[in-house]
Formats: C-alpha cells, sequence, structure tokens
C-alpha cells in the first residue's frame, strides 16, 4: 500500500493532464489487485486512540469530517465538542472504517506540484478524498497535528475550556517517505485569500498586485517608511471586507452567530498554539474558512519554531491578526 501510494506521488503527469485512471496506472495495479484490505481508512477520527468515558475518537478528531464529502476543500456538522458529555466509546465495528475499494478516477490539482486527489472507498460504501502530495515533507505536518490532538484532549478536560468549546480543527497527515505523503482531504473549505479577493471584486474594491507593488515603488522613492507606507498608502485601499463572508454564508441571524462564535474560538485557539510553537509562513493561502461551521483551519506547517525569524524578511509577529481577522469578530475585537 506505502509502496504503490509512494510511487503514485512520483509519477510523472504530462502537461495539461487534469486526471488519471487508476486501474491504468502502473504503480497502482498491485494495490488493485489485493483490494479489499482489512487496514483502516487512515482519518484523523480514527488515528486517535481514547481511553474509557473520554468522549469517542471522533470528538477527539474534532474536524475529521464523519461523512462523504461533497465540497471542495474537513469538518463535522456541529462544530461543538460533542462527544465531552458522552458516556464512552462506541464498539470498535461502529467506528473503524477498512479500505474496500480505489475509486478509478483520481484527479490532478492544478498546482506546481500536481498533488494527486485519490478517493478510497470504505466497505460502509463511504468515500473518503485523500491528497498525494508529492515533492514535500509531511513530517512536521504529522507531528502537528498529532500535538494539535493532544491540546484539544487537554482542552476537553479543562473546565472554561470546555464550557467554551474551544478546540483546533485537525485533520490526518501521513507520511509515506521524506519526500512525499498522504493528506486527508477537508471539503466546504476555501481560502482566506480567495474569500477576500471575491469580496473585494463583487464591491467594486479589488486591486491587482500591480498597483500595490507601484505603491510600494512610489513610497520607497519618496523615502517614506515600511510602516508609515503600510498604515497610510496601503491599509486604506484595503477597508476591512471579511465580515460580509458570514454574512453572505450564513444568512439566517442564528447561523450566523454560531459560524462567529466558531471562528472567533478556533482562531484564537490557533493563534496561541501557532505562537508557542514558532509557526510562521501563515499567508492567504494557508488559512481557510469552513463554509459550514465557520471554523479557522491551517494547513501547511514547514516553517515551525521560529524558522521564519530567519528568513529574509523576517517575521517578528507572533501570529496574523490582519485589520480583516480583527474586524470579523466583531465590536468587541
Amino acid at each position: 500500500l506505502f509502496r504503490s501510494l509512494s510511487e503514485l506521488c512520483d509519477c510523472p503527469v504530462e502537461k495539461g493532464c487534469r486526471a488519471l485512471q487508476a486501474p491504468a496506472v502502473p504503480c497502482l495495479k498491485p494495490l488493485l489487485r489485493r483490494l479489499p484490505l482489512q487496514l483502516m481508512v487512515p482519518l484523523q477520527a480514527q488515528l486517535q486512540s481514547f481511553l474509557p468515558g473520554e468522549g469517542t475518537a471522533v470528538d477527539t478528531a474534532l474536524g475529521s469530517g464523519r461523512r462523504s464529502p461533497g465540497g471542495d476543500g474537513v469538518g463535522p456538522t456541529s462544530p461543538t465538542a460533542a462527544g465531552v458529555a458522552s458516556g464512552g466509546a462506541p464498539p470498535a465495528e461502529q467506528l473503524l472504517e477498512t479500505i474496500q475499494q480505489v475509486a478509478p478516477h483520481i484527479d490532478i490539482l492544478n498546482s506546481l506540484q500536481k498533488p494527486r486527489k485519490l478517493t478510497i472507498l470504505t466497505q460502509k460504501g463511504v468515500a473518503y478524498p485523500f491528497l498525494c502530495k508529492p515533492k514535500d515533507d509531511l513530517r512536521k505536518d504529522s507531528r502537528l497535528m498529532e500535538f494539535c490532538a493532544m491540546v484539544n484532549r487537554l482542552l476537553r478536560k479543562h473546565e472554561t475550556a470546555r464550557r467554551r468549546s474551544l478546540y483546533l480543527r485537525t485533520y490526518a497527515v501521513i507520511p509515506l517517505n521524506d519526500e512525499c505523503g498522504l493528506v486527508e482531504w477537508v471539503p466546504d473549505l476555501s481560502t482566506f485569500r480567495s474569500i477576500c479577493d471575491g469580496l473585494y471584486q463583487a464591491h467594486g474594491k479589488y486591486l491587482p498586485s500591480t498597483r500595490i507593488k507601484a505603491v510600494h515603488e512610489g513610497c520607497d522613492r519618496q523615502k517614506i517608511s515600511k510602516l508609515d507606507t503600510y498604515l497610510h498608502h496601503v491599509l486604506p485601499l484595503f477597508p476591512p471586507i471579511f465580515y460580509r463572508w458570514f454574512i453572505d454564508t450564513f444568512p439566517q441571524p442564528s447561523q450566523w452567530f454560531q459560524a462567529r462564535l466558531c471562528y472567533s474560538r478556533t482562531m484564537a485557539v490557533w493563534s496561541m498554539v501557532g505562537h508557542v510553537v514558532g509557526l510562521g509562513d501563515r499567508h492567504g493561502e494557508n488559512l481557510l474558512m469552513d463554509s459550514r461551521t465557520g471554523d479557522a483551519v491551517h494547513v501547511d506547517f514547514s516553517c515551525l519554531f521560529d524558522k521564519g525569524r530567519t528568513l529574509d524578511v523576517p517575521e517578528c509577529v507572533p501570529f496574523r491578526l490582519t485589520p480583516n481577522l480583527s474586524d470579523a469578530l466583531g465590536i468587541t475585537a
């Protein structure tokens, strides 16, 4: 299984190719002949251990998605830690799902490394997509997800944190070797950048990167400091607009309020944990939003332990809290 998936990550893809057929991929043929397998599907909910009385492994995962995904990006229907009050673990046969089949269609995503989207079918007939990422060391991502699962466990044990439903959204990361790995597909997510770009375009306030670059160059010629450039020349071009996403995505007042609470809680916990582990490289493509719950989800954890401070342009802030992110928290932010 590992050999076939590793070779799938590394197999060459022709330019312009958008999909592969699993039966026609040579490296998958040995795997397909051995199906079904009595091996557990590597979902975050199934990878978490638990003790009787601690709730279920599904609750521990808090966001591993126990359903057949239908969106473009993980998350439970309810964003809260529902298992906190549950009495114990379910029987193993109700929880574990094994690998029954591999869907014949494999998507090739349109990015630099061309990751492959592979769908695994379980004995219960549920489809779980996974991302086969080539040329990317996922060992740090895997360890950080394990750390986040431990943080979730500690938050559930703390009375105040449990009452406030504080948690981190996590997903499964399976390193196959030091150059590729498997990532649990996260449905219903959109990047923070794409959300803001769409909102600025819809309200006639979108500016191309060339315009922003011209503003910076003009300020450099006038010897204006970078802080003044940002505060007085760049920031006025981008008034906070992210709050509109919550209004458009969650039109009912109760939905909007619950989604904003989930956003506030997940953003707060991720900011604290990110500061503790020295998480950097938090740009608009590495922060994603769940359109079902309002949760903030972080991806790509290669820049850890204050590595951002050693970059050519050092990252000096403990975590990202831009005007857009702060404004969406509400008037008390």
